[in-house]
């Protein structure tokens, strides 16, 4: 009678759609954004190695499933116009830095050490931005990268 009871519970578990759907889900399948080639933001003396969200896709993908953005590389959000854009954690596995920019390049607000666990919360600049980066969190402070600097974006085409 246990062995059949152990047998019943596993073979829910295992044919689950939430559990079949993450085991078949490759890693290179959940999130490709950095599998493109890298562009540049360049912050001062602050090179950055970004990935470019300029598709509704890309933007609504974020870095969501990521399991960690490595040190140096971030994601730089394009929009086709200025916008009070919002950033959640849906699906978020690790803490970033927001910089929200304007349509100069201009850093207008920014959000540190923004938490996973702050999702459903959106965060939301104090006024139009047309472009956002995301980083690991901690960097904007270790970089000294501020509200009132200037970005100089280098795009890489495929």
């Amino acid at each position: 009678m246990n062995k059949f009871f152990i047998f019943v519970v596993l073979a829910i578990l295992l044919l689950s759609p939430a559990f079949l759907s993450k085991l078949l889900k490759a890693p290179e399948e959940e999130n490709t954004i950095f599998s493109m080639p890298l562009s540049t933001v360049t912050i001062g003396q602050t090179i950055i190695a970004v990935a470019i969200a300029d598709t509704h896709e890309t933007r609504r993908k974020g870095l969501s499933d990521l399991l960690a953005l490595q040190d140096g590389h971030g994601l730089f959000f394009a929009f086709p116009s200025s916008g009070t854009y919002g950033i959640w954690m849906k699906d978020m596995q690790f803490s970033i830095d927001i910089a929200w920019l304007d349509e100069k390049l201009q850093i207008i607000d920014v959000a540190r050490d923004i938490a996973p666990e702050t999702y459903p919360a959106a965060f939301y600049p104090k006024a139009p931005a047309r472009y956002i980066l995301e980083l690991p969190a901690g960097f904007l402070k270790a970089h000294r990268i501020e509200i009132g600097n200037t970005a100089m974006v280098e795009v890489r085409q495929l």
